[in-house]
């Protein structure tokens, strides 16, 4: 992966005093990696090195049959799906319909949609032959979130009333030791795996909460969390300009203080926008707070929005060189790889100059760099990031770099990163609502 961010806006000597501020924390995490465990938030950082976790999951492998699923039900919302999806998508997801054949393949029950659990119903009627082929991974970490219960009920019931097997036989649950669903899941039998208590849903997805669905897909954990934590390792460096982490925290720090209230992630690769929704949740959450840690009010955050390259070039562009100078890009890409590329060859391709016979690759490259003039001259900051390819490696490194860069932010702004009290309000609301129905 390549950082670069020398049109951020952000001098040298600004990073390497926001850096002095960040050490006391940087020492703090490093103390969380040489004990281990799961006792503080910062936690979550450790989750790339429980050899644990994965022994058990390759323990479930076998006993579900992984070798024969053809679809892994994912069943879970925000922290217990986005960042699956994300490494999904990226590698398979947003080319599957022109795959039908590719398998196994994953199905996102994240929403609480009529729609939805029809189609998913007619699915499994029309599709799935044995139940062998379904795999359902029932994700909450409290328990008892209103969408994933409701979807899993009905989701499952498809496969119950096709082929008339039990719960246990076609469904894991993750979830928190002792929580309402763990307690249902030990009862009836389920195949159960706990996320650590300490560690929050948006900073999950090194958990088993990620690692049991991608193993179901294929994907190689053990080689992705061994990128993951030699991204951590490295964002763990007391030394500003080497710590990437260190680097994108202190710049978007300084924008913050300047005024500056969004912050774009500018995707020039159509595969990773689920990856910029994940990280839309971890910034969102972890920073979006009312008071401070010393119970301040403050209202404090930073706003994510997701861009598609070169798609929203055609449709945000002109708000974001010519509307208001309120945001912080970062350009994300991936290297160019001439033995993949396809070129436009016929005569319809002399309509635009300069394209006829030119690698698609390039093409964009072309229109990635062309934005970036474009960013610099109307004096709008941005970092750019490349990443070697889009791989389950590249993309855990990414994951881990963000998750660390928000744990930075949260500190420099002096708000508490890991918890979401807001959040709790809806679901209270949304209880009290389903409850006087009843009644």
């Amino acid at each position: 992966m390549k950082f670069d961010y020398k049109h951020s806006g952000v001098e040298k000597s600004e990073i390497e005093k926001t850096a002095k501020k960040l050490q006391p924390y940087i020492t703090k995490l490093q103390g969380v990696v040489k004990r281990g465990g799961y006792a503080s938030p910062e936690s979550s950082i450790n989750c790339v090195s429980d050899d644990e976790t994965v022994e058990n999951v390759i323990r479930l492998a076998k006993k579900k049959k992984f070798s024969k699923v053809t679809h892994i039900v994912v069943v879970g919302i925000g922290g217990s799906n986005l960042g699956t999806k994300a490494i999904y998508d990226a590698l398979y997801g947003q080319f599957d319909v022109l795959e039908p054949q590719r398998l196994p393949k994953m199905i996102f029950l994240d929403t609480c949609s009529m729609s939805l659990l029809g189609h998913f119903e007619y699915f499994v009627k029309k599709h799935i032959t044995r139940p062998e082929e379904c795999l359902f991974v029932l994700i909450t970490k409290s328990g008892t979130t209103t969408e994933s219960i409701v979807n899993a009920d009905i989701g499952f019931a498809a496969l119950t009333k096709k082929f008339g097997i039990k719960i246990a036989e076609r469904m894991v649950v993750v979830t928190d030791t002792d929580s309402a669903l763990w307690k249902y899941a030990f009862k009836e039998e389920i195949d159960i795996l706990a996320i650590p208590r300490m560690v929050g849903g948006r900073y999950s997805v090194f958990s088993s909460v990620g690692l049991l669905p991608l193993a179901a897909l294929g994907v190689p954990i053990e080689s992705m969390l061994s990128a993951a934590t030699h991204m951590r390792d490295v964002c763990l460096q007391p030394t500003s300009l080497k710590n990437p982490a260190l680097l994108s925290a202190s710049i978007l720090y300084a924008h913050v203080k300047k005024g500056r209230s969004i912050h774009d992630t500018f995707l020039f690769a159509p595969e990773l926008e689920s990856l910029g929704k994940w990280y839309r949740q971890l910034l969102a959450e972890s920073l979006g707070k009312e008071k401070n840690r010393e119970g301040k009010t403050v209202q404090a955050g930073l706003t994510p929005t997701v861009s598609i390259g070169t798609t929203d070039l055609h449709s945000m562009a002109q708000l974001y060189l010519g509307g208001s100078d309120e945001r912080i890009t970062t350009f994300v890409s991936r290297e160019k790889d001439i033995s993949e590329e396809l070129a436009p060859q016929s005569s319809l391709a002399a309509l635009v100059p300069g394209i006829r016979g030119t690698h698609v690759g390039t093409i964009n490259e072309a229109i990635l760099k062309g934005t970036q003039k474009a960013y610099q001259k109307k004096k709008r900051p941005y970092m750019d990031v490349v990443l070697k390819n889009i791989s389950p490696e590249s993309i855990a490194e990414w994951m881990q770099w963000k998750m660390m860069e928000v744990m930075f932010l949260g500190y420099l702004i002096d708000v508490n990163a890991f918890d979401q009290p807001e959040v709790e309000i809806y679901k209270q609301e949304t209880r009290k609502v389903l409850n006087a129905k009843r009644s």
